[in-house]
């Protein structure tokens, strides 16, 4: 029942509705304030990204909109760092995939990747 819920939460409902319906605005909102935070260059717009549907890294399905981050939620990463946030230097990935691409050198998913082939034969 809405009347029984804080105003945070019924902000918080609010706004996850909002961002279901425009995914790239909250992309853009999310990676401004991390631009901000990190002294990065920002110079984006809707129309310089797209959300596909899959993970290009993880092959996962992208879900918008469910009030929380989640591994399958999209998330705008820079190809490279420290150019920032220009059009040209991102793409859109699984959260999932970009968690493990910020937490691990270039040598240690080598490494991981390597590891993944001969423990499963793969």
């Amino acid at each position: 029942m809405q009347a029984n819920k804080t105003k945070a939460e019924r902000s918080r409902e609010a706004n996850a509705r909002y961002y279901r319906h425009h995914p790239k605005r909250e992309l853009l909102h999310s990676a401004k304030r991390r631009a901000k935070e990190k002294d990065c260059q920002f110079d984006l717009r809707e129309t310089d990204f797209e959300i596909p549907t899959v993970c290009p890294i993880l092959g996962i399905p992208l879900v918008c909109g469910k009030g929380s981050i989640t591994p399958n939620s999209p998330t705008l990463d820079r190809i490279v760092p420290l150019l920032g946030y220009i059009k040209g230097n991102v793409w859109v990935i699984s959260a999932r995939a970009n968690l493990m691409k910020n937490d691990a050198s270039i040598h240690e998913l080598i490494d991981f990747a390597e590891w993944v082939a001969r423990t499963y034969g793969i």
